[in-house]
């Protein structure tokens, strides 16, 4: 079983480079946790334990974010932080402190994308944005015995099992100081690649490598001081940094935030990369890798929050991206269902249009990328096969409904028409040396890419594909 993974998430930081990768492609699955019921004791203001002088530190935190939300008003750095000062850590987040509660009470969707992050509470339900309002700045959950039965019965049980206190007015059920629930369920099992391509493992290894100096040079603002004062988080940073790396050394991996969410309050922010054949998943705390998984594997933080002493080994987390959509999956792009009315030819939608970034042509296309099997090169018979994208965007904010549209948020929607060539023998299978950079018109894309990969060419197929967690 391949895997790679940097020292401090595994068991054998001390070995060489050499030895530790060869160790690690065969004992992947050491490193995964299962479900949360074989747990140690939850405790501690991560998972919930909250004294009054927390509590009421809390609701200042929150009385600024609401603020920001309706008003823009930001804070000073440095005008809040927490008199503990253990919670003023990447890891400690109130962002979501009360969305389990909200969830067990049915007053807000487990499916559902709440927006936090993009100051977007709720993404325009009035009444989900109340919800968490409340909750996060009096402590208190409202629930309705006529509408909302179910959840008004379980928002009795756990008032009464707390002790918290409560009133009714009419049909609703109000309680205030109601401890707050934790995330639960069983934890993911990814899947994992059976070989890797040389570029790919080229670019991993590099990561590895200077992961933990990208994450030191990003540190600063955490993801809670981001949210009240509006300077950008380590996280952010972070990416960014992963970002330049892969263009530097001329890798195609694109890269994606999700928040591991755990206990009540905490989060560990995480960046993902997607290769072609894999994905990898980044501590941007520590910059630590793991992985890599299979595209579009069951998301898995174990590993990476071992290191952390404020996460209990084998309890449950819970995946958010940007959009507050829970992810299950890493992000990726999957096939487009072919659904009328689209371009002619094609499969994306008529209201899409060419992505348009300063300085490139219509599509964003770039050269040919090419890759082969190491153990039979070009040169020697082997088969090189190239891609070539175009990539196209919903002109609507947020994205369109639709069955195979995935809900991302205040993200435009993108979708790529990805054509795939391949060549037998030859002396090279270098993209770069290839022609490409055509523009992508409107309408329709081209029947084939102008400019082939080097070699003799077999017919091209294409496929067209969308972004999705």
């Amino acid at each position: 079983m391949p895997c790679i993974e940097s020292s401090g998430v595994g068991h054998d930081a001390g070995m060489t480079r050499a030895g530790r990768s060869s160790v690690l492609w065969q004992s992947r699955r050491l490193f995964w946790g299962g479900a949360g019921s074989g747990a140690s004791a939850q405790t501690g203001p991560y998972y919930g334990d909250v004294d009054a002088t927390l509590r009421t530190e809390l609701g200042q935190w929150s009385a600024h974010y609401w603020n920001r939300v309706e008003t823009g008003a930001k804070i000073k750095v440095g005008d809040f932080a927490f008199s503990n000062a253990a919670l003023n850590n990447p890891l400690f987040n109130p962002l979501r402190g009360a969305r389990a509660t909200l969830e067990q009470l049915s007053i807000v969707s487990a499916s559902a994308c709440d927006g936090l992050a993009e100051l977007q509470p709720g993404w325009g339900d009035a009444a989900i944005a109340s919800s968490f309002k409340a909750a996060m700045k009096d402590w208190t959950f409202t629930t309705d015995s006529q509408a909302n039965p179910s959840g008004t019965s379980t928002h009795m049980s756990l008032i009464t099992a707390s002790g918290a206190g409560w009133t009714v007015q009419g049909n609703l059920l109000i309680s205030t100081n109601l401890p707050l629930e934790k995330f639960t369920g069983a934890n993911n099992t990814p899947t994992i690649p059976s070989s890797l391509l040389p570029a790919t493992q080229a670019a991993i290894t590099k990561l590895i490598d200077a992961g933990s100096i990208i994450a030191a040079a990003s540190a600063g603002t955490t993801e809670a001081q981001s949210f009240i004062t509006g300077e950008e988080s380590h996280a952010t940073k972070f990416e960014r940094g992963v970002q330049q790396l892969l263009a530097d050394g001329g890798w195609r991996g694109e890269t994606w935030r999700v928040d591991a969410a755990f206990g009540v309050f905490g989060s560990l922010p995480l960046v993902g990369v997607t290769f072609r054949d894999a994905c990898v998943l980044l501590n941007s705390v520590t910059g630590a890798l793991d992985g890599p998984f299979s595209p579009r594997s069951p998301l898995v933080a174990t590993a990476l929050l071992a290191s952390h002493p404020e996460y209990t080994a084998g309890t449950s987390i819970k995946f958010f991206a940007s959009n507050g959509c829970k992810g299950g999956n890493m992000a990726g792009w999957v096939p487009v269902p072919c659904t009328p009315p689209a371009l002619p030819g094609t499969c994306i939608p008529a209201t899409f249009v060419p992505v348009t970034v300063p300085g490139q042509p219509p599509g964003n296309p770039g050269n040919w990328v090419c890759d082969y099997d190491a153990a039979v090169p070009p040169a020697t018979g082997g088969t090189c096969t190239c891609h070539y994208e175009y990539k196209y965007a919903s002109p609507l904010i947020p994205c369109p409904g639709g069955a195979w549209v995935p809900p991302m948020g205040g993200a435009r929607c993108l979708i790529i028409e990805r054509w795939t060539c391949a060549s037998v023998g030859g002396a090279t299978c270098i993209g770069a040396s290839c022609p490409g950079g055509i523009p992508a018109p409107a309408v329709p894309p081209p029947a084939n890419p102008i400019g082939a990969p080097c070699g003799p060419i077999v017919p091209c197929t294409s496929e067209t594909l969308y972004w999705a967690m």
